[in-house]
């Protein structure tokens, strides 16, 4: 029996190594898994955390990242686990001089790398904070930076119940679980990124053309039956400005042009870049136009704007003129086929008036 027991021990440490290595391997396919369909940073994180407590059996995972300056504590974003108001009654901070600052937390900010405590317990320099760990049975922390551009924003906690747990191995697999959740989060800024300039103009922040033809289409559909005008606004000898003092104070004019039209215009209808020198205004509601050609509300502010003097010395104030153009529409609740027969009677009882029938 000697002989037999280092076999049967080996054998159960291979066995327990690999059931190890397959829950780390199930975490990384399922923040793979969410990466792929989790378009929210927060969401993001609290799966995260859910993950690693639900596929890899550790106590409690949390998220944090830096606060304004060094003093303020981590700011928690997610958690998942048995964390009974642990991350309410423990202020982390980076101060390594408190014991708010002497856990794998801080150190793993500071260094820009993964930070081990295999034993909680024996841990005296953690202070309060060890005893709030011990309560919950937390015996092994780990603490993996999560970077932005190599800089350190912020880091994933993970708590074990066993002394001991995390090997160089388990800490491997966990770095590449906290890359992929960084990973995701680019992923999700890209895409909110390309999703702001399918539809905004980078350079003045207003809406773009498409963006500005979908609300003008929404105005004027079939469900709508409010009245509203177009505005069109072109700037005069705009290239002549860009030619003459550079395109760096071309977009200063751009710039300034949108900063007087986003005053003049209701915050629930700004303004749109339409093209190089032309910004479109859509003036909504029962009080955006009138009948009788004096001028939509709307476009007296605007014009109010457009006439105040601008403040952009490198440009000559005479070359810097406008020019617009407005269209009124006043939307009926009849259907269109209806509107179309009636003027069609109005039309032919005018041109032949001796067709018109009278009645007896």
């Amino acid at each position: 029996m000697k002989e037999i027991s280092p076999p049967v021990r080996s054998l159960e440490d291979a066995e327990r190594r690999i059931a190890r290595l397959s829950r780390d391997y199930a975490i990384l396919r399922a923040i793979n898994a969410a990466i792929v369909r989790i378009r929210d940073r927060d969401e993001l994180f609290e799966e995260a955390c859910r993950v690693v407590v639900l596929h890899g059996g550790f106590r409690m995972a949390w998220i944090g990242v830096i606060g304004a300056s060094p003093a303020d504590p981590i700011v928690v974003l997610a958690h998942a686990g048995d964390e009974r108001d642990f991350l309410s009654r423990v202020r982390v901070i980076l101060d390594r001089s408190v014991p708010g600052g002497r856990g794998v937390t801080a150190a793993a900010i500071a260094g820009n790398r993964s930070a081990v405590d295999n034993d909680i317990e024996g841990n005296r320099a953690l202070g309060a904070i060890r005893d709030e760990c011990l309560l919950r049975g937390y015996r092994s922390a780990l603490a993996l930076p999560l970077r932005a551009d190599g800089n350190p924003i912020g880091a994933l906690v993970i708590y074990a119940a066993e002394p001991g747990y995390f090997t160089r191995e388990e800490v491997r697999l966990l770095e590449e679980f906290a890359a992929d959740v960084m990973l995701g989060m680019a992923f999700i800024s890209k895409s909110r990124e390309a999703e702001y300039l399918a539809f905004h103009d980078p350079l003045t922040g207003l809406a773009n053309r498409a963006r500005f033809l979908q609300r003008v289409a929404a105005h004027a559909g079939a469900d709508s039956h409010r009245s509203f005008a177009v505005m069109l606004l072109d700037l005069e000898r705009f290239h002549s400005i860009n030619d003459t003092y550079g395109p760096a104070v071309g977009d200063d004019v751009l710039r300034a042009v949108a900063t007087r039209l986003c005053a003049a215009c209701p915050a629930d209808e700004p303004p749109a870049r339409i093209g190089a020198d032309a910004f479109g205004v859509l003036l909504a509601g029962p009080m955006a136009w009138r009948k009788r050609g004096g001028g939509s509300s709307g476009s007296s502010r605007t014009r109010s704007q457009r006439r105040s003097p601008s403040r952009i010395p490198a440009c000559d104030s005479r070359r810097r003129r406008a020019s617009r153009g407005i269209r009124t529409m006043a939307l009926t609740r009849r259907p269109c086929s209806e509107a179309r027969r009636r003027r069609a009677r109005s039309r032919t009882t005018r041109r032949s008036p001796s067709c018109s029938t009278r009645a007896t």
